[in-house]
């Protein structure tokens, strides 16, 4: 036994050594609080190395939390959480199920309560009021945002029904509306409120890219490829149609004359000697056909669509870098002028009677000829739409007719009872199924906004300030407790890699010996 120890105990002992410091090591790094004095002469070391720098500590904690930690990464990471946007879709969930279901006059004195009650002219000036505030909405860009995403859901709901069922019998209504929105009045407000614009973006000198962003351009390019792929069958089938490849035969040997008159004498000889003008001739009918095949194979060529598409989107991103100041004040001519020539142009056309009795007669048609088709069918197999443009890219554009908002809601007008005494899913016949597709996009709207204002977010709140003040309002011992609850387990581990270094020191004693006797 007493053979044993000598090489026992110098391993056991660097263990103990070893873990002993390194645990004395921490337990300093803590304690002791304060400074410690004897005989009126400080000791050193104390207080311990976190008491003494804790408010360097706390500074350096609050700088890692706010730049590593508490990031805008990490906080649109956990905005884009399902979790968070389960939570987000609960509560509007509740909220709009309240706001939808709710008679008006109810929602006015929820919101108003005693005071606009007791007052008769209340009605008057909530209706004047829902009347401006319609106007403001119906011409704002936000309402574009929240359409699209309601288009995105809602279209669900509508897939599955005939066109027949959901529009045949709506055609009066289209009428009606066209009349409001063609309407003299209308095109008035119209002028006016592009001219007014115009005005604003030339003295702003805005550019254009303000307007047509990178992605609307995009969006725009994709619009007029869709268009083309709708457009260019037709092409060809009109190209196809047996009197419309009679004329190209006429007129291919009209340009096969034109082409060997203009030949000298020698090379019609020589194409003369070798029958080449006849056979020509004489095949022009293969010629056509072969070029219409050329012009069909190259027009539904992937690669040639995909250039097309690029072209359109690079030359609307250039139009986009320039200025309507500068488009202005480099203009030929006198701007306003042709601006005026232009919108009258337009404008002529688009409001009167006999265009609108066109395009409705042009709509009856288009229903009856494909009402026994589901919407699904219509948009994606008729009219060869993707469902990523019909439920997310789609442009949205509503004129309001202010003079209807105003007889609609105007306490003479019929329509302000019906309107005040029901709720906004009666007024709008919104089923349930309807009513629920509405949160999930609203709740998007929200969390798109909420994410792009995380950096002002984080600035107003000042994570690091936050922190500091928060670690150094406590007590010492409750610092130590924090930091513990994090490292502890390590710490142990610090203990146990010490008393492994004292043995190994131990045991490299004890090989040192042999070989020095």
């Amino acid at each position: 036994m007493i053979r044993i120890l000598p090489w026992v105990l110098p391993p056991l002992i660097g263990a103990a050594i070893g873990y002993i410091t390194n645990a004395i090591a921490i337990a300093m790094l803590f304690r002791p609080y304060t400074v410690k004095k004897l005989l009126g002469i400080k000791i050193p070391m104390t207080p311990g190395i976190i008491p003494k720098e804790r408010y360097e500590l706390s500074g350096n904690i609050g700088n890692m939390v706010s730049r590593e930690l508490l990031t805008e990464d990490a906080v649109r990471n956990q905005i884009s959480s399902p979790l968070f946007k389960k939570g987000v879709q609960d509560t509007l969930d509740r909220w709009t199920e309240k706001v939808l279901n709710t008679p008006l006059n109810d929602l006015k004195n929820t919101f108003t309560g005693e005071f606009l009650s007791s007052n008769k002219d209340d009605d008057g000036i909530l209706q004047s009021l829902v009347t401006d505030l319609l106007n403001r909405f119906l011409s704002s860009e936000g309402l574009t945002v929240i359409i699209r995403g309601f288009l995105s859901k809602g279209i669900g709901y509508l897939e599955e029904k005939t066109v027949a069922d959901l529009l045949l019998s709506k055609i009066h209504i289209l009428d009606r509306l066209l009349k409001l929105l063609l309407s003299q009045n209308s095109r008035k407000q119209l002028e006016a409120r592009l001219i007014k614009t115009i005005e604003r973006w030339i003295h702003d000198n805005r550019k254009i890219s303000e307007i047509l962003t990178p992605a609307r351009a995009e969006t725009a390019g994709k619009a007029a490829l869709r268009l083309y792929e709708i457009l260019f069958p037709e092409f060809m089938k009109f190209l196809n149609e047996r009197s419309t490849r009679a004329e190209l035969e006429i007129r291919g040997r009209f340009l096969l004359k034109d082409i060997l008159d203009k030949l000298n004498r020698v090379q019609r000889f020589i194409l003369s000697a070798a029958q080449y003008d006849r056979t020509l001739e004489e095949n022009i009918g293969s010629i056509v056909d072969d070029l219409v095949r050329n012009l069909e194979e190259a027009g539904t060529d992937p690669d040639i669509k995909e250039r097309l598409y690029e072209a359109a989107v690079s030359a609307l991103k250039r139009f986009a870098s320039y200025s309507v100041g500068d488009i202005a004040a480099s203009w030929e001519g006198d701007f306003w002028e042709d601006l005026n020539k232009v919108m009258d142009s337009v404008f002529s056309v688009l409001f009167n009677d006999e265009f609108r009795e066109k395009f409705i007669f042009w709509i009856k048609d288009f229903i009856s000829g494909n009402s026994g088709l589901t919407i699904r069918e219509l948009l994606y197999v008729k009219l060869k739409l993707s469902e990523e443009f019909v439920k997310e890219e789609l442009p949205v554009l509503i004129i309001p007719d202010a003079l209807f908002l105003k007889k609609l809601f105007s306490s003479e007008g019929k329509g302000a009872p019906f309107v005040f005494n029901r709720s906004i899913a009666e007024i709008l016949n919104m089923d349930t199924r309807l009513q629920s597709s509405i949160t999930e996009p609203a709740a998007q709207v929200f969390l798109d906004l909420l994410s792009q204002k995380i950096p002002d977010i984080l600035k107003s709140v000042d994570v690091q300030s936050l922190v500091v003040k928060k670690i150094d309002s406590l007590e010492i011992e409750k610092i130590e407790e924090l930091i513990l609850i994090v490292v502890k387990k390590q710490l142990r581990w610090i203990n146990v890699f010490g008393a492994l270094l004292g043995s190994i020191i131990g045991t490299v004693q004890i090989l040192l010996n042999l070989s020095m006797r």
